[in-house]
Order: structure tokens, then C-alpha cells, then sequence
């Protein structure tokens, strides 16, 4: 069979269209070769959520709304479902292992709306990676001026400043995902190793550095702290759990390679759920240990000159400016190949994307000697790098934007949890990742029933009364994401997109 297959369709009120396609039986041909095994999906899955690392950014959050109880149970709820949610992509995986939801979603749907649905989950998934890697590059903007700060005290870290260093860490994650496609595998195996190492030094440290001062079991795990404004604890404990939310998603990340694996219908499928295991694991202990040595009282940390309180947590623990920049180094490159991936990932899905009619045909091509998809990339890094110069501007605007990823992620998921549900008595064959009738449908259940209360949890303003300043913007960035699919699809879609390939 060729390694490219045309698809000619005649949309109703438009021309002949002629998209070419990746073969499914040589997924390969964007890729000089397959070099990905399992234990690299499974390197991808955990590295690319790297949740302990992304919940160490966001504790200021949880010790002002929910307090530190909200760290392990908000945590423990999300990697629940998300395991649920896992499972469930991991069964369509199986079955259609040669794409990622938009795939899936086309192939499940009913066929009158297929394409529809398909091109709308495609927009969500190319939306929520390329906001996931800008908020992956800000944590790691924020950590290399932390380690600035402490080197020198009088430095004062300005929001232009922190502009051009997500700047620069976008151009490096870019760089990166350029030259480095080749060596995905060496690179997420070196992450996992040193991902590990970091979070058992950085525990050792935390729970060293407090003996004889932990936290109570009620200070730890029973009380909740309310300094939002809010007159209920309901409000910011709920608005504490969409932090765990933020820091458990995009495991699907392993299925936007899946042209670079070698046995998609089991990698992908062990990627997902094995990734969300571990991490869920390591997050957990991590969660722990936090809520027994963070302090109490956050106001220290939170109105550290460092701009990154976790920063300040470290210093305050060691007392040393060379130990905690060694500590954050541990959590900075780590984090830097994990955005790496996301970005990659992201530029995967955008040449999908393009391949199947729904961006223009620029963004198709794969530059063989590299094996990277550069113009998709090109695109993914111009978005970013122009997003960025909001936090120029406004602050609370770009937390709303880099908020989103994760429910624009778990539209996409449960979209295909819903078509997963309704098609499973009609499968074309057995997954070979199969949860069984009751597992699934408890699965499938669970994953819609989470993504409503992301919908909520993350659009409600973490303090109270709402200001311009204060004010959550990410339901008006959801919306007008959702609205802009819309507008797309008939503008430009109807008429172009023809979808994923008909048979895998």
C-alpha cells in the first residue's frame, strides 16, 4: 500500500477537495522511523504530567483557599477520575491506535455528525496544548527568576521581565522539540530518571529540614483555610481543587506520537493509565509531605520577593541560597523537557490537524531530516510567543488563559467518554485494552461527571468581592474558544475537513 492516501469528498456547496493523508498501516511516513517502545509512552505519559513538580508551583492557592488539606484531598479526587478518564481513552486507543481524540471521536460518532464532532475536539485539543505549554513555560520563567532573586536580594523581578523570559523559554521548548524529535525517547527516559531523583531529595529535604515541627494531623488534614473573602469554605476548597486538576492533565500526551511508536495499540493504552498511576502515586506521597511541613500561616511565602513561594518554602527550610537553587534546579529540568514534549505534542496535533482538512495545507509537512513537522511547530511557538505579552499587560488575564488547557483537555476526553459509552455495543471489535461492560460504563460515567465540575471549579474568581483585578476570566476564554470552533467549522471547515482516515 502507498504510504499516502487520497481522500476526494465534494462538500455540499463547495469544490472537489483532495487531502492527503498518513497512511494508517505506515504511520511512519511522518517519521523516517518508529523508535518509540512502551517504556518510552510510559516515560512521555509520566514525565509530560510531571504532577508533583507542577503542584509545587501552585500551593499558594490551596494554603489561602482550601488550606492543606486541599492539597492531598483535591489531588486524590482528580487522580481518581482521571484514572477513570484514562482508562476509558485507553480503550479507544486500542481500537483506533493510529491518532489521538479527534481520531477517536470520528470513528465512534455517529456518522451524520462525525466530521462535526470530530473538527471540534481537534480544536479543542490544538487549543488546550498549545495554552498547556505557555503555562508550563511560565512555571519554569517563574523558577529560573526565583533562583535569580535568591542569587542577588535587591534584584526586583518586574511582569516585562517575565514576559521576555517565557519569551525565551517558549524559543528553547522550540528548539528543543526542532532538533531534539529524533531523541524523544532518550530525552523522557533522562526526565523520568532525574524527575525521580528530584522529588525523593526535595522530600528527604522537606521532611529533614521540619523534623520535630510537622504540622498536626488536624492542621495537616482537617483544617480549612479561608482568607479569599468568601463566606463559606466551599467556594475556595473547590477552586483549590482545580490547582490538582492542572497538575493531572495531558496525560493523553503519549497519543500525539503515536506515528513515532511502535505499537500504538498497547503503547498508547499503557502511556495513559500507567502515567496517571505513577504520578497520581508520587503525587500523592508529595501531597503528604506538604501538608505536614508547609506552614500554617502563608504569608510569608506568598509575599516572597521571589515570585515563586514554593521558592521561599525552600529557603526558609535550609536556610541556604545555594541549597535551594540546587533544589529548584531539580525541579526546573525536569519541568523544561516536560513542556518540551508538550510542545511537541502540540505541533503533532496541529499537523494532524492540517492533514485532515482542518487548518491550511502549510502546516502539513514534516521536515524528514529533523523528523519534526517545523511549520506546525513555527505555528504553535508564534501563538505563544504573542500570548505571552499579556502578562505584560495583565495578569489576571493570563492566569485565565493558561487556566483553560485543562478544561478545554477534558471537553475533549469526554467527548469521547459519551461516544465511547453510547458506541460500545456496536465496537468493530474488542479493544485490545478492554475494560469489560460494567468497568467501562463506570468509567465512562465518571469521566463526563468530572469534566462538568472542572467546568465549574476552574471558572469560579478565588476571591470574593469580584473585581476587574480579580476577576476569572477563563469561562469568558473557554467561551469564546468554543464560539471561534463554531465560526471556524463554518467558515472553513464544512468545506474542508474530511476527517481522519476511514479505516485503521
Amino acid at each position: 500500500m502507498s504510504s499516502l492516501e487520497d481522500q476526494k469528498m465534494s462538500p455540499k456547496g463547495g469544490d472537489v477537495v483532495t487531502v492527503e493523508y498518513l497512511s494508517p498501516h505506515d504511520a511512519s511516513a511522518s517519521s523516517p522511523r518508529k523508535k518509540l517502545t512502551n517504556i518510552d509512552a510510559l516515560a512521555i505519559g509520566y514525565c509530560v504530567v510531571a504532577t508533583w513538580i507542577a503542584y509545587s508551583g501552585s500551593i499558594a492557592v490551596a494554603l489561602t483557599s482550601g488550606g492543606l488539606n486541599s492539597l492531598f484531598f483535591g489531588l486524590l479526587i482528580c487522580v481518581t477520575c482521571n484514572l477513570a478518564t484514562a482508562a476509558s481513552l485507553g480503550e479507544a486507543s486500542s481500537l483506533f491506535p493510529h491518532g489521538n481524540q479527534e481520531t477517536w471521536s470520528f470513528h465512534l460518532a455517529p456518522k451524520g455528525w462525525s466530521k462535526p464532532i470530530s473538527y471540534h475536539v481537534g480544536w479543542f485539543i490544538m487549543i488546550g496544548y498549545t495554552l498547556l505549554g505557555l503555562a508550563g513555560q511560565t512555571i519554569v520563567a517563574q523558577i529560573a527568576l526565583a533562583m535569580a532573586n535568591l542569587c542577588n536580594p535587591d534584584y526586583v523581578i518586574t511582569r516585562w521581565q517575565t514576559t521576555l523570559v517565557i519569551m525565551f523559554v517558549c524559543l528553547c521548548c522550540t528548539s528543543l522539540g526542532v532538533f531534539g524529535a529524533r531523541v524523544i525517547g532518550i530525552l523522557n527516559k533522562i526526565s523520568l530518571v532525574w524527575n525521580v531523583v528530584g522529588f525523593l531529595v526535595v522530600t528527604l529535604v522537606l521532611l529533614i529540614t521540619t523534623r520535630g515541627d510537622y504540622n498536626t494531623g488536624k492542621e495537616a488534614l482537617v483544617d480549612i483555610a479561608n482568607e479569599s473573602g468568601w463566606n463559606n469554605n466551599f467556594v475556595p476548597w473547590v477552586a483549590a481543587l482545580g490547582q490538582a486538576a492542572l497538575s493531572t492533565t495531558a496525560y493523553d500526551s503519549v497519543s500525539h506520537f503515536a506515528a513515532d511508536m511502535r505499537t500504538p495499540e498497547t503503547g498508547i493504552a499503557l502511556g495513559m493509565v500507567a502515567g496517571v498511576g505513577l504520578n497520581g502515586v508520587v503525587g500523592l506521597i508529595y501531597a503528604i509531605v506538604l501538608c505536614f511541613t508547609l506552614p500554617v500561616d502563608p504569608t510569608s511565602i506568598i509575599t516572597s520577593s521571589t515570585g515563586f513561594p514554593f521558592a521561599q518554602v525552600l529557603f526558609d527550610k535550609t536556610n541556604s541560597k545555594a541549597g535551594t537553587v540546587i533544589l529548584l534546579f531539580l525541579l526546573l529540568f525536569p519541568f523544561f523537557l516536560s513542556i518540551s514534549d508538550v510542545n511537541m505534542a502540540a505541533s503533532r496535533i496541529v499537523r494532524q490537524y492540517a492533514q485532515q482538512g482542518g487548518l491550511p495545507s502549510i502546516f502539513t509537512g514534516t521536515n524528514h531530516r529533523l523528523g519534526c513537522p517545523t511549520m506546525a511547530t513555527a505555528l504553535v511557538a508564534a501563538i505563544q510567543v504573542c500570548l505571552s505579552l499579556i502578562y505584560w499587560g495583565s495578569t489576571s488575564a493570563f492566569f485565565s488563559f493558561i487556566s483553560s488547557p485543562a478544561i478545554m483537555l477534558a471537553l475533549s476526553y469526554s467527548v469521547v467518554a459519551v461516544l465511547m459509552l453510547f458506541a460500545r455495543p456496536h465496537l468493530p471489535r474488542k479493544p485490545i485494552f478492554s475494560l469489560g461492560k460494567p468497568l467501562g460504563v463506570l468509567c465512562n460515567v465518571v469521566a463526563v461527571i468530572f469534566t462538568l465540575c472542572i467546568l465549574v471549579f476552574l471558572c469560579l474568581p478565588s476571591t470574593y468581592p469580584v473585581t476587574a483585578v480579580s476577576m476569572n476570566y477563563t469561562s469568558v476564554i473557554v467561551v469564546a474558544a468554543v464560539l471561534a470552533g463554531n465560526v471556524t467549522w463554518f467558515c472553513y471547515g464544512r468545506h474542508h475537513y474530511v476527517g481522519p482516515p476511514e479505516e485503521l
